[in-house]
């Protein structure tokens, strides 16, 4: 019956329910860590045991294909033809010779490979990992470097927040109340169990791999809202500068 229930939704709507749903369910899986323990990244076992079961309940299925200077990634339709691809470009991982931890150079190409299909999947599913192939080159630098991601990935977070704010408040002609009612429909999702997860009706509770979701779905849904919000911003940054 759930499965039947899933297949009437949109291919774009099953793809963003994935995304939640995985990263939702991987808040539970502990990160494994880099060598100098200070970043982590799940695992592509913990990504793919996670992920299967989910994709086979929206009928979808994903296909990542490393070439020479990019990653594309392809989610097909298994209900129909619809097919929807994204690349990202790793057009600097070459030439890599042999990383200071590796014996030789066919190692150091498996390590890095391995790196690329976790990233790849960390981006195609909004996921909240890093995983970095680094040296340790000082605590001093290392959490200089932590800093600033963290202020880098709450301003983000911040920016990303005031854009959902902004598009829904548009979408409803202006009416708060409305936008309200807007987030709590665009936040909610299937749950493990199949049961629907209730949507948030407060802004500030938005935050992660559903912010992340929302966002790309109202992105989307609502392009030129979303255009007109995303020149308010830059327009925004100009005057602060």
């Amino acid at each position: 019956m759930i499965q039947m229930e899933n297949n009437k939704l949109s291919f774009n709507r099953r793809i963003a329910l994935t995304k939640m749903e995985v990263f939702e369910l991987l808040q539970s899986v502990e990160l494994d860590k880099t060598a100098n323990n200070k970043s982590g990244y799940y695992s592509i076992k913990s990504i793919v045991t996670v992920l299967n079961p989910v994709l086979e309940k929206y009928n979808l299925d994903m296909e990542l294909n490393i070439l020479p200077k990019e990653v594309l990634i392809i989610w097909y339709d298994c209900n129909g033809d619809n097919t929807r691809s994204s690349t990202i470009d790793i057009s600097k991982i070459e030439n890599i010779g042999r990383l200071p931890s590796m014996t030789n150079e066919v190692q150091s190409m498996g390590a890095c490979l391995t790196y690329v299909r976790r990233y790849a999947y960390t981006v195609a599913l909004n996921l909240n990992a890093t995983d970095n192939i680094e040296n340790n080159t000082g605590k001093e630098k290392n959490n200089d470097n932590q800093n600033d991601k963290n202020v880098n990935t709450t301003e983000f977070n911040n920016e990303t927040l005031e854009k959902v704010q902004r598009i829904l408040y548009l979408v409803a002609n202006k009416n708060v109340k409305k936008s309200i009612d807007l987030l709590e429909k665009y936040t909610e999702f299937i749950g493990r169990d199949g049961e629907k997860v209730q949507g948030l009706r407060d802004f500030k509770k938005l935050k992660g791999g559903r912010l992340k979701a929302t966002y790309g779905k109202l992105q989307k849904e609502f392009p030129l809202f979303y255009k007109q919000v995303k020149e308010y911003m830059s327009n925004k940054k100009q005057e602060a500068i």
